[in-house]
């Protein structure tokens, strides 16, 4: 799972950010134990950690392209 949610990778075009944000990567290496048994604690707990690791890539995605065009 971890592997997973680290592979997700979002190419953006015409980006007006210097850098790629990652603040989903910056999460999980900032708690790794923490991280390791939200998605261990149950399947509902899985689910939610992808939910939520997906919101803000898709965020982070929206701010790098410069949002709404």
């Amino acid at each position: 799972m971890i592997g997973v949610l680290l592979s997700v990778s979002i190419s953006s075009v015409g980006c007006k950010t210097p850098a790629k944000l990652d603040n989903t990567r910056t999460l999980i290496n900032g708690n790794p134990q923490g991280f390791s048994d939200a998605v261990g604690s149950s399947p509902r707990g899985k689910r939610f950690v992808a939910d939520a690791l997906n919101v803000i890539i898709n965020l982070e995605y929206e701010i790098e392209r410069g949002g709404n065009k």
